[in-house]
């Protein structure tokens, strides 16, 4: 199955390179789910800005996968079909929409520090309840 799809990708080249620049712009997905089901153990000033980080992360993975999704749609390989299958679960897109709820639209992953962190000021939507961060 993988020696199917790794031929599909080499005869296509542009999935191959759809998919490759896809992939490059995607952050750590297993540190980010990690982080994401550890609760804290006290509330600061420092856990607010994690948290927020956090959501910016995901959101920028969650913008990612309609990418992805795109690149490898018209695949053949049982592999990639699979993936693609497991891309359109309508969960994924709930979550970018409750996200989309919280954050301004125009708030994205940067990977300076200074801008991640000027990102992080102007994140959140005003008139937000921090109930949406429990």
């Amino acid at each position: 199955m993988c020696l199917v799809s790794f031929l599909e990708l080499t005869e296509n080249e542009v999935m191959f390179y759809s998919v490759e620049s896809v992939l490059g712009q995607f952050l750590d997905v297993d540190h980010l789910l990690s982080l994401c089901i550890k609760i804290p153990k006290n509330d600061n000033m420092k856990t607010a800005e994690s948290k927020i980080t956090k959501v910016i992360h995901l959101k920028h993975t969650l913008e990612l996968v309609s990418t992805l999704l795109e690149a490898i749609k018209f695949s053949e390989s049982e592999l990639l079909v699979a993936y693609a299958t497991i891309l359109q679960d309508n969960r994924l897109r709930q979550m970018h929409e409750k996200i989309s709820l919280v954050l301004h639209d125009d708030t994205q992953y940067e990977k300076c520090s200074l801008n991640m962190k000027t990102q992080r000021c102007f994140a959140v939507r005003s008139g937000m309840n921090e109930i949406y961060w429990t």
